[in-house]
């Protein structure tokens, strides 16, 4: 790589926006401001450099909004300068850090009018959803491996699982397994319908049975 000094602080044509103070870490530099009238102590949004680090060469971006009719501008993403990214958050170890409320993030398809959401519906679960009339699909190696279609129904190895939960393998065994390494304890599956009745299947050291 060329070194910065030669491939971009060299140009003559570069505008470089200074401030005329001595910053520490978290403090602003040189910043663009815009506002919809004509007074310097009114910007609504600005982009500003920021020192992300003890050592004053290592300079980050950040981008404010002004998010209300009162009050001050509001920090709303902060590039480090390392590169990672922070939004609604200052940036960590992570290439990209988000933080919302309910509603974290979003990505939509134009192409198929899909779409994901991230969301975190109560305290201490983090949801992962779908559009209305959108399937969920995990794939390993390019490869679908499971799918969740719109109304709840579970595919291994299937993308049209018929049943609730639909295992399907070709050209080899479709299994389960349901294993303890527990001593004396035991692996079991229970069948159970809305009346209460249920059917066990139990296996307890070399005994199987069903109740």
């Amino acid at each position: 790589d060329v070194a910065f000094s030669a491939a971009y602080n060299s140009q003559s044509d570069n505008i470089v926006l200074t401030r005329d103070a001595t910053i520490g870490d978290n403090q602003y530099a040189g910043s663009i401001g815009f506002s919809p009238i004509d007074s310097p102590n009114e910007r609504m949004v600005s982009i500003a450099g920021v020192q992300t680090a003890g050592d004053s060469n290592q300079m980050g971006l950040a981008i404010f909004t002004h998010p209300s009719a009162s009050g001050a501008t509001v920090k709303r993403v902060t590039v480090a300068s390392g590169g990672n990214v922070g939004i609604g958050t200052a940036p960590s170890a992570h290439k990209l850090e988000v933080l919302g409320s309910n509603n974290i993030a979003k990505f939509y398809s134009s192409d198929t009018a899909t779409e994901l959401k991230i969301n975190a519906p109560t305290v201490n679960v983090i949801g992962l959803y779908t559009g209305t009339s959108d399937a969920l699909v995990l794939g390993t190696a390019d490869t679908e491996r499971m799918r969740i279609t719109s109304d709840g129904k579970v595919g291994i190895g299937t993308n049209a699982p018929g049943t609730d939960l639909h295992l399907y393998r070709v050209s080899a065994n479709a299994e389960f397994k349901i294993e303890t390494t527990t001593t004396n304890a035991s692996s079991y599956s229970t069948y159970r319908n809305s009346a209460g009745s249920q059917l066990h299947f139990k296996m307890a050291g070399s005994a199987v049975g069903g109740t």
